[in-house]
């Protein structure tokens, strides 16, 4: 299961992920829809690893990664 717990990413004043929380069960598809500039991205790269949240926690399978 794919969890995140209060996802937060700032880049100095602009929140571009603003306390996302999020529960998906292992083999459970998901789309992430948004307008231009919403976070999309910047939500993918947090859970993917490729950035470090400002606050919250992302766990998988139980762990926190």
């Amino acid at each position: 299961m794919l969890e995140l717990n209060g996802l937060t990413k700032s880049f100095g004043a602009k929140r571009a992920v603003d306390s996302a929380t999020l529960s998906a069960p292992q083999g459970q598809f998901l789309g992430v829809i948004g307008r231009s500039g919403a976070g999309k991205s910047t939500l993918l790269r947090l859970i993917n690893g490729l950035e470090t949240p400002t606050a919250g926690a992302i766990n998988w399978k139980g762990e926190t990664i």
